[in-house]
């Protein structure tokens, strides 16, 4: 499923727009699928989402979010139903729906689910055109899936044992090896293929590609920072990914951050905290301008 406070802000947008009880209808049964997409109640869920599905102003998010409530509920054949309408309605979050969401694991084995996937391929083809490089969006989703698998490991190992923990350490420092070949193999990629731009590996790729950097060592940061900047500016990569990066390589160059995105584990409280900031009374207007809420 998509980012509910998305649908909400949708919602609470098209509640002034022209139509007047239609768009207030509209945002009242969004808000309502949501409430019960939330709070896992499929009985009410399934029955909202279609009515939502159906309405004039349902958009491709809409319907795809119907896909994924069907698919929760069990409802196979109209949760494939509404994966199609999603993608022929301009659902452009391809990774996402064929690899990382979670709502979507029942249909993956089912028979009907490589056609979802090959027509995904064909709307990123047509989508991204020529310049789109498919294999290299797939080595670059491996990365993905290693990086974040081992976080997920990590962070489950925290909330149960502590920071401090023997089983933290670890994984901690499977981390680092996995991190280390993610970068040795990134390098290796963009040695013959270039920076991985979103107009060649889609926004999934190029975060990809962004994560491993992030996760690396302090010179490997510094090394790509530059080629990165340009990346940014030229829109071929997040500007929020970027002052991540450039906050990380403040903070570990001992410096305060810009934006307020990197956190430092103090021992004294065993909590997680945020890093100095620079200019702290302007960092709201830092983020809006690079996208970051």
């Amino acid at each position: 499923m998509r980012n509910p406070m998305i649908i909400l802000a949708i919602a609470g947008i098209l509640v002034v727009a022209p139509g007047g009880a239609r768009a207030q209808d509209y945002a009242a049964v969004a808000a309502q699928a949501q409430a019960a997409y939330t709070a896992r109640d499929w009985t009410k869920a399934v029955p909202l989402y279609r009515q939502l599905a159906a309405l004039p102003q349902a958009t491709a998010g809409n319907v795809y979010d119907a896909a994924c409530t069907m698919a929760l509920a069990g409802l196979k054949d109209e949760a494939f139903a509404y994966l199609e309408q999603a993608l022929d309605r301009g659902f452009s979050s391809f990774f996402h729906l064929t690899d990382n969401d979670a709502d979507l694991a029942s249909l993956r084995n089912d028979a009907r689910w490589p056609q979802i996937v090959a027509k995904v391929d064909a709307k990123m083809k047509a989508t991204l055109g020529p310049r789109f490089d498919a294999d290299y969006r797939s080595e670059l989703m491996a990365l993905y899936r290693t990086d974040q698998a081992v976080r997920a490991d990590i962070t489950k190992l925290i909330e149960k044992h502590g920071m401090q923990s023997p089983q933290v350490d670890s994984v901690s420092r499977l981390m680092h090896e996995v991190d280390s070949a993610n970068v040795a193999r990134l390098e290796a990629l963009i040695a013959t293929r270039g920076w991985p731009e979103k107009s060649v590996v889609t926004a999934e790729g190029a975060t990809a590609a962004f994560l491993v950097i992030q996760h690396s060592s302090l010179p490997v940061m510094e090394k790509y920072l530059p080629v990165m900047r340009e990346a940014a500016a030229s829109d071929e990569m997040s500007k929020s990914q970027l002052a991540m990066l450039e906050d990380r390589v403040l903070m570990f160059n001992g410096k305060p951050q810009l934006y307020g995105t990197q956190l430092k584990y103090n021992e004294a409280t065993g909590k997680p905290e945020l890093a100095p900031i620079e200019d702290e009374a302007n960092v709201e207007a830092r983020r809006k301008a690079v996208g970051l809420g």
